[in-house]
């Protein structure tokens, strides 16, 4: 009888243990990156997920335009991998 509880138990306890250590960090992660994209505002300076390091010059829902040196990029907001620097302003 106590051979089958444990059985029952052991598993629950290594789910358990699996949701603490690897997807309640990962849904945290995903909350502060998607909060990250939606505060983004023209002249952050931002890296992409391809590499890429550029300024913002114009943004809509889901597009956004990015300055690299001399050209500019059209990408997705959702490739947006981090914010660089803030652009600071003048008093």
């Amino acid at each position: 009888m106590q051979n089958n509880l444990l059985g029952f138990i052991l598993p629950l306890i290594f789910l358990g243990m699996f949701y603490i250590i690897l997807l309640k960090p990962q849904k945290e992660r995903q909350k502060q990156v998607l909060k990250m994209r939606e505060e983004l505002k023209i002249g952050d300076k931002v890296t992409t997920i391809g590499g890429f390091i550029g300024t913002i010059n114009k943004m809509d829902d889901n597009k956004i335009e990015l300055k690299t040196g001399d050209s500019s990029l059209e990408i997705l907001k959702t490739a947006i991998a981090s914010i660089l620097e803030e652009k600071k302003e003048e008093i």
